[in-house]
């Protein structure tokens, strides 16, 4: 469950801006989908990796970034606005040799991956569509004949036969020159300055996105045995199969 407690009031140290940012007492990251990139679909938390910028034109990371001063039960302060997708390019060029620029290109990354999730939906979608019509079909060639004499004696209605569950889909992921220099600008800015166990997981699906499967293993070789969940599986899986589309697990 999520649940309010009120507001925190942060001020930036680039110009003493002051801005408010929701307090949870307790968070719910609930999602319907969980990607191998991080991105989460579906959640209940919105998913705020990327770069925050101030009304001065400097920008944070979150709220990470900024100097908390205090708590408020309400506040009329704003929130910081979160830069579009559309200017995460002009945000990189900004923020060259910036912990800010790895902030900016993870967000420009799971950004760029959008329009293979649309085409992943529309496949999806598409094949659910024929599933149902093929059930709808076979529903009016098979109709209920069943007398109200053999109803009452309990004789079972036709059944439609489900066959085990097809595998979903998956479109070919080609990824454009753009996304092929920023995976490979973010693998090496995450390479040259780790920051935990974390990095090491976003490396691994840098590297299969990027086709570079056995060294996407190797690095999760590296990846403590604490940190094996489900997208550490599925990355894996993935790279033993020569897969490098961005993967999903059904969310919790």
């Amino acid at each position: 469950m999520t649940r309010i407690r009120g507001k925190t009031i942060y001020e930036a140290e680039c110009c003493g801006r002051q801005y408010a940012a929701t307090s949870y007492a307790s968070m719910n990251f609930m999602c319907s989908e969980l990607w191998s990139d991080g991105w989460r679909e579906g959640s209940l938390m919105p998913d705020s990796d990327g770069l925050w910028q101030c009304g001065c034109g400097q920008y944070h990371y979150w709220y990470l970034h900024m100097r908390q001063i205090g708590l408020s039960a309400q506040s009329d302060l704003p929130h910081l606005n979160l830069v579009p997708e559309h200017r995460l390019p002009q945000c990189i060029e900004q923020t060259r040799g910036t912990l800010l620029e790895v902030y900016a290109r993870l967000a420009y990354w799971r950004s760029q991956n959008h329009e293979y999730r649309e085409a992943f939906y529309a496949l999806r979608e598409a094949q659910q569509l024929i599933a149902k019509r093929d059930e709808s079909d076979w529903h009016l060639a098979n109709p209920d004949t069943r007398t109200w004499w053999q109803k009452l004696k309990g004789k079972p209605a036709p059944a439609y036969p489900h066959a085990a569950p097809k595998p979903i889909a998956m479109p070919a992921f080609t990824p454009s020159a753009l996304q092929v220099e920023n995976m490979q600008q973010l693998c090496e800015l995450l390479t040259a300055d780790s920051d935990g166990d974390s990095d090491l997981l976003i490396v691994a699906e840098l590297q299969r996105q990027l086709g570079q499967f056995s060294a996407s293993l190797l690095t999760l070789q590296q990846v403590p045995e604490d940190r094996s969940d489900e997208i550490h599986a599925l990355i894996r899986h993935l790279a033993e199969a020569g897969n490098p589309a961005p993967g999903w697990v059904q969310g919790w």
